[in-house]
């Protein structure tokens, strides 16, 4: 009699199990470590060296998504200390005063600034300081190269 033929051979195991290194990262299948390329990670996110994934500025209004945090999400709201939130965005991203001035429309990942007389979109992490007739923009903290924090400041948006 003869033998049954052996199984087809399939994909080679290691004893890294399903581990997946992302974004152009090698997986060390002796130490199961991704060797990450340079950070790729765009609007400031951070890489994570333990599977080369980007770790996305945002909180629960807006912020960045995507493998490298290419894409964003949410809409404008109205900044912390706007004069006249009444009239912040209200999910149409349009940052508008109520005495008729200029109307602004915000990106997505902005917040508005606005009294009755005046409104402006400032980046994403700003406070507002606004008085009677007009707000002045308070930047977050700069974002840290390599440091992660979802709430600062990134002077290179893309």
């Amino acid at each position: 009699t003869s033998s049954p033929p052996p199984p087809p051979a399939g994909p080679p195991r290691h004893k890294c199990g399903d581990k997946v290194c992302r974004n152009g990262g090698v997986l060390d299948t002796k130490t199961c470590e991704c060797q990450c390329k340079a950070n790729t990670c765009l609007n400031c996110g951070v890489m994570d060296s333990s599977d080369c994934s980007c770790k996305c500025r945002g909180n629960g209004r807006q912020g960045w998504q995507g493998d490298r945090c290419e894409q964003t999400y949410g809409r404008c709201y109205p900044g912390e200390g706007s004069g006249n939130p009444g009239n912040s965005c209200n999910g149409n991203n349009h940052c508008r005063n109520s005495g008729g001035g200029t109307s602004h429309v915000c990106r997505d990942t902005e917040v508005c600034c606005n009294t009755s007389f005046k409104s402006q979109c400032a980046p994403y992490g700003s406070t507002c300081s606004c008085g009677a007739f007009s707000c002045s923009v308070r930047l977050g903290r700069v974002c840290f190269p390599g440091v992660f924090n979802p709430d600062c400041f990134c002077p290179h948006e893309h």
